[in-house]
């Protein structure tokens, strides 16, 4: 019975790090959207001549870009904080199936 009950949490973790892992993928490729839209708003703000900094942090792809940094920011949190996850149901997974390790697995 304990054997079920073990293989039966095993297979639960597998399938929640499979989650993590898939969502870590869409969550990368959201991060390198944002980061091109970002790199797309200073090329543009770069090649604007003589523009005076008031109006450069006035300007609509000033503006767009510090959204879309605050974005860029939140998708790495959630991602680092996925990826946290995954190695915390590794760990629980080397623990249910009878393994101990003193170094968390990276």
């Amino acid at each position: 019975m304990s054997y079920n009950t073990q293989t039966t949490s095993s297979e639960l973790l597998i399938k929640l790090i499979k989650d993590e892992q898939h969502q870590i993928e869409l969550d990368t490729r959201e991060v390198a959207e944002l980061a091109r839209i970002v790199t797309d708003y200073v090329k543009r703000i770069e090649t604007v001549n003589e523009v005076s900094d008031v109006e450069v942090i006035s300007s609509p792809p000033y503006r767009e870009i510090k959204k879309k940094l605050g974005d860029l920011e939140i998708a790495n949190e959630k991602m680092n904080f996925r990826k946290g996850l995954i190695r915390d149901y590794i760990h629980r997974l080397y623990l249910i199936n009878g393994y101990y390790t003193s170094e968390w697995i990276e």
